[in-house]
């Protein structure tokens, strides 16, 4: 009934805001409990609310350190409940944003194996349909990593960008905070793979003088990581066009339905309006 009430409170003045701003007003449905089977049923009854609204599900955590450890049981995101939720949002052709460790913070990856990449690698494989953002890329500003994990032509997240033509990847300022990543080497991998990488901040909760605060900082090193990609044509991509192609064109993805050269259809003036602007 709670659900219902709200809705009906704010349905008109929510119907007002995303007819004006489509496009870049990114709503995602969350809360989501994925260690409980009604997670499903939970995901349909918000859809029949106001699922003309959502632009995706999300964010979902697993293998997140801290976060997930204090969970039980944990959610992990090849059990069966989240193979069975994901084959849901396939149905409603949602993307799935998401974030993951590769390894544990206490576990030198580079060392003994990246040992949650192989249950990530599973669920793309298995829901090949189901746009998936990997927030940070599995990085954790305490995880052990090497070079070979993220740069080089062999590196594991090349192989999984290569072999995952749903995969897409969120570089925010947590992940460039981490001492082990060279951003140079960063840069290169994003001007590889353009079309798959954009950038946002991980600011959460009451948007107040604190947090602003906190939002400015993390623009700033996002800013100063774009200025190491020397190609003008990939900054805009990672920086809002690559953003606004995943969340309002998920169903009928120009890379998971082959349509590689379709182009996003964006006002004239919105297009002058985003841009260099940050879209997450």
């Amino acid at each position: 009934y709670g659900d219902y009430l709200l809705w009906s409170l704010f349905h008109s003045d929510v119907d007002d805001l995303m007819s004006k701003y489509n496009l870049v007003l990114l709503p995602l449905m969350n809360s989501f409990d994925l260690t409980d089977r009604n997670c499903v049923n939970a995901l349909n009854r918000k859809y029949k609310l106001t699922g003309e609204w959502f632009k995706g599900v999300g964010q979902l955590n697993f293998r997140r350190g801290d976060i997930t450890n204090l969970i039980h049981p944990r959610p992990t995101i090849h059990s069966v409940i989240s193979k069975e939720f994901f084959r849901r949002v396939d149905d409603l052709h949602f993307p799935v944003v998401f974030q993951s460790n590769a390894t544990s913070m206490s576990t030198k990856g580079y060392a003994e194996g990246y040992e949650y990449i192989p249950e990530i690698s599973a669920t793309l494989h298995e829901h090949p349909t189901v746009p998936f953002l990997w927030i940070d890329f599995g990085i954790t500003d305490r995880g052990h990593y090497d070079d070979n994990y993220y740069y080089g032509d062999t590196s594991l997240l090349n192989s999984l960008l290569d072999k995952y033509p749903n995969l897409f990847c969120s570089i925010t300022a947590n992940s460039l905070n981490n001492k082990v990543i060279n951003q140079k080497y960063l840069a290169e991998v994003v001007k590889k793979y353009k079309t798959r990488f954009m950038v946002g901040t991980s600011i959460i909760g009451k948007f107040d003088k604190k947090n602003a605060q906190k939002y400015k900082d993390e623009i700033k090193i996002i800013r100063q990581f774009l200025a190491l990609i020397d190609d003008a044509n990939t900054c805009k991509l990672v920086s809002s066009a690559n953003a606004i192609n995943f969340y309002n064109n998920s169903a009928n993805s120009p890379i998971i339905k082959g349509k590689e050269n379709e182009k996003i259809k964006i006002d004239a003036g919105l297009r002058d309006e985003l841009q260099g602007k940050l879209t997450y």
